[in-house]
């Protein structure tokens, strides 16, 4: 309740924050949803700190100063191919790989390396970051010592928010990135069952110590582990409709699923075919490497 009452006072007008916004993962779907929020938490009178995956298409707010960082990895153009062409481990091996990357050498550029450098004197009342793998960033509120919501703008809710929030996994249910259709019977059971611990498996030898490593590098040996990290956590916002859940939510996951959505427009005749090619071609796309 607590967690809800909080959200609802950031989005009222008259009670102002100082807010640090960071959105790492580089896609266009992300960074549209986490601008919408950014910029709504600005109209609403609080001053945002905003560092984008992407260029913002238009001029930020007054109360907002942003600035981008992108990616130095090509592993997100890879992860894009490996969602058409690869199985659902291979996916998850691309993805945490890119943010154990990112981890690696983001904060040796900017706007990262002002951000956490010991003569940035800037206070934050709370971090709203996007996770969906980059734990060293929860160690920005051991920095400012400020408390975390974490932000999710994935269509579902991957298995490690669930992890990440504390939530035991029904190890026998589908994997949220793992397109199962029914009958789900025994066999997709233990297919499903494999993904989690693999990728588990993978998380907890390979990607999490590179995470641990890069936060004591870069913020210091007095820094806590990422399981401390997480107690500063409040709660999560998902892009996920309450419906859509896989497995139940707690109190402190919030869905917020399509809050960026604006009333529909008619399409004229020329969107509507440009609509129809480009589909077409994502399919002939898709299925052409498939066949590759």
């Amino acid at each position: 309740m607590q967690a809800v009452l909080y959200f609802l006072a950031l989005l009222a007008p008259g009670f102002s924050s100082k807010i640090l916004y960071v959105a790492p993962i580089n896609a266009s779907s992300h960074h549209m949803w986490n601008t919408f929020l950014a910029t709504e938490l600005a109209k609403r009178g609080h001053q945002v700190t905003y560092i984008a995956s992407l260029p913002l298409k238009e001029k930020p707010h007054p109360n907002m100063n942003a600035s981008i960082f992108q990616s130095v990895t090509g592993l997100w153009e890879q992860l894009i191919l490996d969602s058409y062409t690869g199985p659902v481990t291979k996916i998850l091996h691309t993805l945490e790989t890119a943010c154990k990357v990112d981890c690696e050498l983001m904060f040796e550029k900017e706007p990262y390396k002002n951000l956490i450098h010991p003569s940035n004197k800037d206070t934050y009342d709370v971090i709203i970051m996007e996770f969906c793998g980059h734990d060293c960033l929860l160690a920005l509120a051991h920095r400012f010592k400020a408390p975390i919501i974490v932000a999710n703008p994935l269509t579902y809710n991957p298995h490690w928010l669930y992890r990440l929030m504390g939530v035991p996994l029904f190890h026998l249910a589908p994997h949220s990135a793992h397109s199962l259709t029914p009958p789900y019977d025994i066999w997709k059971r233990l297919e499903a069952l494999w993904v989690y611990l693999s990728n588990d498996w993978d998380y907890y030898t390979r990607i999490r110590p590179a995470m641990e490593r890069s936060i004591k590098k870069y913020f210091g040996e007095d820094t806590p582990s990422l399981k401390e990290l997480t107690e500063s956590i409040g709660f999560a916002l998902v892009n996920v409709p309450d419906w859509m859940n896989k497995i139940p939510l707690p109190g402190n996951v919030l869905p917020i699923g399509g809050i960026h959505l604006t009333e529909a427009k008619p399409l004229s005749p020329v969107s509507t075919l440009e609509y129809v090619i480009t589909a077409f071609l994502t399919t002939a796309f898709k299925k052409f490497t498939a066949f590759e």
